[in-house]
């Protein structure tokens, strides 16, 4: 039973030991590809720019039609890679906006905080209005009424 216990804190050490190994490397490779992404989009810009300028009037940089349609190829490639990207942030901005707003309609629809809440708390304001107005037009009466006592 002993070397059993032995066995399976010796095999949960190790795989242990391995996960961590693993989740370090998991992180590090995507540090690398996130400094690579970067570095690649250095590179497409410059690619970019140095067309740009190609283009204009007073340009020292010239290139031909094959470096041009590269170079674009190129962006095209790296804006199409993007593309993907946009498309699943929008789409998880859109369920965020949704859930929020699914959020709002509930709160809206609460019988302890909604619309229905705030149509009961304004009758309830009426009704303690009336009542403390009719608390005051009783205390004038009854100062009226003491005053004519006390003054006869």
């Amino acid at each position: 039973m002993r070397s059993g216990l032995v066995l399976l804190s010796a095999i949960r050490a190790v795989s242990s030991n391995t996960c961590e190994t693993d989740a370090s490397s998991l992180l590090q490779s995507k540090t690398v590809l996130r400094h690579s992404n970067f570095l690649d989009a250095k590179v497409v810009l410059k690619s970019v720019q140095k067309i740009a300028n190609s283009f204009t009037t007073n340009s020292a940089d010239t290139m031909s039609t094959d470096d041009v349609t590269d170079a674009l190829g190129v962006a095209n490639s790296a804006l199409s890679a993007l593309l993907p990207t946009f498309a699943e942030q929008h789409a998880s901005a859109e369920r965020e906006m949704e859930l929020q707003l699914g959020e709002i309609a509930s709160c809206h629809d609460s019988q302890e905080h909604g619309f229905e809440a705030g149509a009961v708390h304004a009758q309830e304001l009426v009704a303690n209005l009336a009542a403390s107005n009719q608390c005051d037009e009783s205390l004038a009466n009854a100062v009226a009424t003491q005053i004519q006592v006390c003054d006869a």
